[in-house]
């Protein structure tokens, strides 16, 4: 019926023709995290193993100090048994968000490229 992709296997559609879901953020998730990208703040930071993200104490102090509302040790940032990088938040006073959802305090939660991360609303996309 139609051609495949010989590089990604996905089926080619003809010009003018929709594809109710795209293939698109399954292959996005097998892309390794290497980054949290402000979206509400200027700032890049580069993921690291057992990184403490907060406004007194972590490895990003210098981005989070001036933030009231990001708590001192608000949450990490690191690698599960299966290598896939987690946040956790460390019971911070206003939330760490994963795509709009809170999470509980110190249970860690699985992110992927083209997540959103939120420590109350200062937002981060996951690249």
């Amino acid at each position: 019926k139609g051609k495949i992709c010989s590089q990604c296997g996905c089926t080619l559609v003809e010009a003018h023709t929709f594809i109710k879901e795209s293939p698109v953020r399954d292959v996005v998730k097998s892309v390794t995290p290497q980054y949290l990208v402000g979206k509400t703040l200027s700032a890049k930071l580069l993921l690291k193993e057992g990184a403490i993200i907060g406004r007194r104490s972590g490895d990003y102090i210098d981005t989070f100090c001036s933030l009231g509302y990001v708590s001192g040790t608000h949450a990490k940032q690191q690698k599960n048994s299966s290598g896939n990088w987690v946040i956790i938040d460390l019971n911070s006073t206003n939330g760490t968000f994963v795509n709009g959802k809170q999470i509980a305090p110190d249970n860690p939660v699985v992110i992927n490229v083209g997540d959103e991360i939120a420590l109350y609303d200062t937002k981060f996309i996951v690249e």
